[in-house]
């Protein structure tokens, strides 16, 4: 006599589902600070770019007038994407987009001539390019921006109580800012 199965052929358990979700789970926990990386990466590249074509700019305008430009209107840069308004005050002048920014540093006694910085408008992280030397800059308590600036093969220059932002130096609520020097 034969016996007849209970469960229909091709069936699963729970424990053979359960560690399918638990395979699905490991992968995307691995998989998501990876995206997240290459998202940073990619913003943080288009931040060098506005930097190195505001730095042509900057130096065309230099070797014409021989001084530093101190707004954005002096100077011949056309942004790709269109920003929502140009802001200045006291020792910058700043053009702000949809999820960032960017800033050029007046030259103040001397100080600040050549600064040029964009970044995120939540102040996570930023490029800037200070006297020919470039920078990460990564919010302290930030691990992504940490992470991020880490991975650039950046070493920390330096630490400073703020960052230059469109509506003056930015604080990060107490915290400070690691500089770290990229090539």
């Amino acid at each position: 006599m034969s016996k007849i199965n209970k469960y229909p052929v091709g069936g699963f358990t729970l424990i053979e589902l359960l560690v399918v979700v638990l395979i699905i789970g490991i992968l995307a926990a691995i998989a998501l600070p990876q995206y997240q990386l290459a998202v940073d990466k990619a913003e943080f590249a288009n931040f060098q770019q506005l930097v190195k074509s505001i730095k042509t700019a900057f130096d065309s305008y230099y070797l014409i007038n021989n001084e530093y430009p101190s707004s954005f209107d002096t100077i011949d840069v056309n942004f790709a994407s269109s920003y929502e308004y140009t802001n200045y005050w006291d020792t910058e002048s700043c053009v702000i987009f949809k999820n960032s920014y960017c800033c050029i540093g007046k030259a103040v006694q001397g100080n600040q001539a050549e600064n040029i910085i964009c970044g995120k408008n939540n102040y996570s992280f930023a490029y800037t390019m200070y006297e020919g030397r470039n920078f990460c800059v990564a919010a302290n308590g930030n691990s992504r921006a940490k992470h991020l600036c880490e991975n650039l093969d950046g070493r920390i220059f330096y630490s400073a109580n703020n960052l230059i932002s469109p509506f003056g130096h930015h604080t990060n609520g107490g915290q400070r800012y690691s500089y770290y020097r990229i090539k």
